[in-house]
């Protein structure tokens, strides 16, 4: 396994967020001083033209009415290419894809201040990867704190930025030190502005830098623009590496014209490591050479062959959307979402809640009956608001029946768990289905000790006879699949968190629901060595004598009653599984809200899982299997407005490279706000060779003007950020050399300026920005 910029990258990605924010000078509110920006993207090479695959904006766009100053017009969409030879720069594009968060040019001579950047809107590239079996579906919201200073004297000087990012990773606890000095912000002649920015690690102030690094624009004379990046973290490459070790060093120098249309590049990747069985992999080294003009796009692996591409052909693959409304007084604009609001707790620290839950400080921890308060920016605006924190050990799902064709899941993967009574362990399998045969075919087994999927020797069809239902996860359709075998759709469930403020469990002054169980009903009092053991459920009920639970309005909890009075369900108080499926938590069969006899589709216990509506409870020892939630003065639960869930089809209208691919695939979205859209298959792609995917894209990308929602008409959809990968010019016919290539000069860290001088400042403030915007 080759490791690749994997641990360097949450460091440099933290310590250039803060440096600056980027898109245009802004005055402080202190005084008439501009701050200044940074690129929003350092690019080797730009796209030409637009005759990509296809077009950008679907035929039957749904914008026709819209005004012509609405969000949806006036949003910014940027594109950049991708590219193998140039993937080390990825990591810089996400770093200034990122700095709008902080807003550090708005806070010029603010003084230290604390940002809060939401690092979910970041990710791209990449898969969480592991089983997500017994734990919800959905996104959580999780913020990273850095402090920051930026200061400029007057209008003619540079900007200093400082910053310090405590660091938290599974093997280092430390501090990221950054400084960046700022000449001149981007513009239409000089795209890149002028400026260095140095970055370092260290666990203590007093140790030894762990890794360090340099990104500065470069100019090779008038008319010329550049930069260079320089980074080495690890051991150190020329020392012999123990198990576990890793060292590895990143080089590149670009050179173009202003314009952007013609230049060279030059990119070197070298490291070490020591995982596996093959031990200390010696100094390994990967380097491309990089020439452009305004048709084509050359490289070549130092040692290998060259490749030519189109410049002006290429496809798509988009990585964030936004909504807007199609209709009604916001039409054309982007569709608002009621996500959460900033806390302090009774202590002072700070955090956040919205509808995955709550986000603390590291740290910091609030109990079930604590009081928090709502944070409040500026002077005078009077006592805040208090408001007691409701923690309960589970979560209550709402599963809403919907059927879809089974025509339209061809080739769709699914996930199916097996338990074995004698051995009393779960086996989780990855499913394809195939149309042409009507089968479910078990393809790769998760291997729970190494957190990885492992192909069969040889694939299983899963054995159905008439009348046999088979049920199944669907990453794609975000939830719980039934089918019942000889019939011609499958079922699934649109999953809804339950709070206080549900009305179909506690409809006006009901504060206890009735829920009736029959199949896989979780235990009370359930230890760690239980779980483990896989004997965590009540023996199996009945239609007519189903087990009974209540849930209650007060503290979000399940109780079961076994008729000798109410007993919480699922661990007892201060167990937790160590080992085995039920790490990640655990979940109940369906809970029904009227008692199954009374049901007249429901002959068996397991007819349960078609009831139109049931719910799931989930409970465990980590953070995502509870819920957190708050209530007001009046005993009132906060409600925010869950994600917009919604099944979209794809078709070659809808495809932004006009491919007929996916024609007919359909997806369950899930929008939780700007740019966060979820719910498209990505694809893993092996860059390096090893068996291993470590690059990820979607398997499709939507066309600007699509028409969508749950009816298939409330809103439209409008690519935000998009990369562009450019098309195999197979005549290799280019006049074009490397030879100015070959000759670049690479850094070698010489300019490197210590930024680890300066002790991270205390700030006792709430945060002056939160994801971008400043409060």
């Amino acid at each position: 396994m080759r490791l690749k910029l994997t641990f360097s990258l949450p460091g440099l990605a933290a310590l250039l967020i803060a440096s600056c924010g980027g898109g245009g000078s802004s005055s402080s509110s202190g005084g008439s001083v501009s701050g200044l920006s940074l690129p929003d993207s350092m690019s080797v090479v730009t796209a030409t033209g637009s005759s990509g695959g296809g077009s950008t904006i679907a035929p039957g766009a749904g914008t026709g009415s819209f005004p012509a100053d609405c969000e949806y017009f006036t949003d910014e969409s940027f594109e950049h290419v991708w590219d193998r030879s140039i993937e080390p720069l990825e990591l810089i594009n996400e770093i200034l894809d990122m700095t709008g968060q902080t807003a550090a040019d708005e806070m010029v001579n603010e003084g230290a201040y604390r940002a809060l950047i939401d690092a979910s809107l970041a990710e791209k590239g990449g898969e969480s990867g592991g089983s997500s079996s017994g734990q919800s579906s959905g996104t959580t919201q999780e913020f990273e704190e850095w402090t920051v200073r930026s200061t400029r004297e007057d209008n003619d000087s540079p900007m200093f930025v400082r910053m310090w990012v405590p660091e938290e990773e599974e093997f280092f606890n430390g501090m990221i030190y950054g400084h960046g000095r700022i000449v001149e912000e981007p513009s239409d002649t000089n795209p890149f502005g002028k400026f260095v920015l140095n970055f370092a690690m260290k666990e203590t102030f007093s140790g030894p830098l762990f890794f360090k690094g340099v990104l500065k624009t470069e100019s090779a004379g008038a008319g010329r623009i550049g930069f260079s990046f320089f980074e080495e973290a690890g051991k150190g490459l020329s020392l012999p590496h123990d198990p576990g070790e890793f060292s590895d060093e990143v080089m590149v120098r670009v050179d173009m014209a202003a314009d952007q249309l013609s230049g060279v590049a030059r990119v070197r990747n070298r490291f070490r490591e020591n995982f596996g069985p093959g031990g200390d992999s010696g100094i390994l080294s990967e380097e491309y050479l990089i020439a452009f003009n305004t048709t084509h796009f050359l490289r070549q692996t130092v040692g290998g062959d060259t490749e030519l591409f189109h410049r002006d052909q290429f496809e798509r693959s988009t990585w964030r959307y936004n909504l807007y409304d199609a209709e009604g007084s916001n039409i054309g604009n982007n569709v608002e979402r009621n996500s959460g609001f900033g806390i302090r707790t009774s202590g002072g620290d700070f955090g956040w809640v919205g509808y995955w839950g709550m986000w603390l400080e590291p740290g910091v921890t609030v109990n079930n009956g604590d009081t928090v308060y709502r944070e409040q920016f500026g002077p005078q605006q009077g006592d805040p608001a208090a408001y007691t924190v409701v923690k309960a050990p589970g979560r209550l799902i709402q599963n809403t029946k919907n059927t879809l064709a089974l025509s339209e899941v061809d080739g769709d993967e699914f996930r199916y768990w097996e338990f074995d009574q004698q051995t009393y362990t779960h086996s989780e399998f990855k499913v394809v289905y195939e149309h042409s045969g009507g089968t479910f075919t078990k393809t790769d087994v998760w291997d729970w000790d190494e957190n990885e999927w492992v192909a069969l020797e040889t694939p299983e069809v899963i054995s159905l006879s008439p009348g046999d239902w088979l049920h199944l996860w669907s990453d794609s359709l975000g939830g719980s699949i039934n089918y019942v075998y000889g019939d011609t759709t499958l079922t699934y469930w649109k999953e809804v968190f339950v709070d206080g403020d549900n009305a179909d469990l506690f409809p006006s002054s009901v504060t206890e629901a009735t829920l009736y169980g029959m199949i896989e009903c979780l235990r009370t009092g359930i230890t760690g060595a239980e779980a483990e053991a896989g004997d965590v459920y009540l023996t199996e009920g009945s239609v007519s004598s189903p087990h009974t639970f209540e849930f209650q309005k007060s503290d979000l909890a399940l109780y079961y009653d076994p008729g000798s009075g109410l007993a919480q369900v699922g661990l007892a108080s201060g167990q937790e599984p160590s080992t085995g499926p039920y790490m990640w938590g655990m979940r109940t069969g369906p809970l029904l809200p009227n008692h199954p006899n009374t049901y007249g589709g429901i002959s068996n216990p397991w007819d349960a899982w078609n009831a139109d509506v049931f719910y799931v409870y989930e409970t465990g020892h980590n953070d995502w299997n509870k819920t957190v939630s708050l209530t007001d003065s009046l005993g009132e639960t906060v409600s925010f407005d869950p994600p917009l869930v919604f099944t979209y089809t794809h078709s070659t209208d809808n495809d932004a490279n006009g491919l007929s691919t996916h024609d007919g695939r359909t997806v369950q979205l899930e929008y939780n706000g700007n740019g966060d859209l979820w719910g498209i298959p990505h694809d893993g792609i092996d860059l390096n060779g090893d068996g291993e995917p470590d690059f990820w894209q979607p398997e499709f990308s939507i066309a600007d003007g699509v028409a969508m929602g749950p009816s298939g008409t409330e809103y439209v959809i409008k690519a935000t950020e998009t990369e562009l990968h450019l098309a195999e010019d197979s005549s290799g016919s280019t006049s074009l050399t490397l030879d100015g290539a070959s000759s670049l000069e690479l850094p070698d860290g010489s300019d490197f300026t210590n930024p680890a001088t300066v002790e991270k400042p205390v700030v006792t403030d709430p945060p002056a920005v939160i994801a971008g915007v400043v409060q």
